[in-house]
């Protein structure tokens, strides 16, 4: 597990983007951050710092990836 600074870290990384005008796709950050090898829980926890999302949101958008088999990285 990363710790909080980490994950701090990498939710910034995500805002600065957002903030230089890339039209970031929370689907394709989330599959981009599983594929780093992050776990399910630090991936929602960044994309919903990082990308302003309420953290229900960003959970119900891993279950989607999940269960459509997009996310293989389980």
């Amino acid at each position: 597990m990363k710790t909080r600074e980490e994950l701090d870290e990498l939710a910034q990384g995500l805002r600065e983007r957002v903030a230089a005008g890339e039209g970031l796709d929370p689907a394709t950050e989330a599959l981009r951050l599983r594929g780093s090898g992050l776990s399910v829980v630090e991936t929602g926890v960044i994309l919903a710092k990082g990308l302003a999302m309420r953290l229900a949101d960003a959970q119900e958008l891993l279950v989607r990836l999940a269960a459509s088999g997009e996310d293989r990285f389980r």
